[in-house]
């Protein structure tokens, strides 16, 4: 009953901090002209997407909640980001779903960031497909394909050696820290966090 009631309290506040922020005006200028045929598959296209996510979300918590809380969570994500700053809402997605699971903190950074790395590369990807698609051939577009194409097989070989080659790299970094006399340190507060994101 609580959560239902913080959930409602937090619904409102939200729509209430939304639509004291709107241009009612505008509004209206644009309800003139807006065709309501195109909310349809614009609906069955974001909640297409929405599903999509979660279920990525789902596998990347390595199924230790059920689907319907990835799904849940990613709504509530989806919507706060809407008017939270610098991603916000995925704070609340990892609360939620460190709440009904028992995931720790740092296991959920690790998924989440594995997520941002797929959502990168997949703009990345996007945009070289749009250039390739519309034909555009200069010099800036050139080197756009050539600086994405490298990060994108940057970022991939990077995840690689994490998956296998996760023991070598705690050694490397224990001994960098080791030279500033801070290998205990590493190895007691941050090597789980190397370790975590070596089991994606």
């Amino acid at each position: 009953m609580k959560r239902i009631l913080f959930g409602s309290l937090v619904s409102v506040f939200a729509l209430g901090f939304l639509f004291s922020k709107l241009d009612l005006s505008e509004f209206s200028k644009i309800q003139e002209r807006w065709e309501p045929i195109y909310l349809i598959p614009f609906v069955i296209s974001s909640a297409w997407g929405i599903v999509l996510f979660s279920w990525r979300w789902y596998l990347l918590m390595e199924k230790q909640v059920s689907f319907r809380y990835a799904l849940l969570s990613s709504f509530i994500g989806v919507g706060a980001n809407m008017f939270l700053p610098a991603r916000g809402g995925d704070i609340f997605r990892l609360y939620f779903c460190k709440k009904e699971s028992s995931l720790q903190y740092p296991t959920l950074v690790t998924a989440l960031f594995i997520e941002k790395v797929l959502d990168f590369s997949f703009i990345f990807s996007a945009g070289i497909c749009a250039l390739m698609f519309l034909g555009i051939k200069d010099e800036s577009s050139n080197s756009f394909l050539i600086i994405s194409s490298l990060v994108i097989v940057g970022i991939f070989l990077g995840l690689i050696a994490v998956r296998f080659l996760n023991n070598t790299i705690i050694e490397i970094f224990a001994w960098i820290a080791g030279l500033f006399g801070k290998k205990e340190w590493f190895l007691h507060k941050l090597a789980h966090y190397i370790r975590d994101l070596g089991n994606f």
